[in-house]
């Protein structure tokens, strides 16, 4: 299955070939190798907004497992 660039608006980019293995480019800047045999999906994975929603209270935040903050 995927492994890499699976997050909401994530994206890698192909920068060339290396023998049988093609270099690409991760979105923290990291050139990673790849096989040329391994497949892929050309495009982006979609709802790029998903880090701007609203989740409306705290204890929202802890069903989906967030603990509390506390500084100090």
């Amino acid at each position: 299955g995927a492994q890499l660039a699976r997050s909401a608006g994530a994206s890698v980019q192909l920068l060339g070939r290396d023998g049988s293995y093609a270099i690409i480019r991760l979105r923290s800047g990291e050139m990673r190798k790849v096989h040329v045999e391994c497949r892929a999906v050309i495009g982006e994975v979609s709802n790029q907004e998903n880090n701007l929603r609203s989740i409306g209270k705290a204890g929202a935040a802890r069903w989906r497992g967030v603990r509390p903050t506390v500084r100090g």
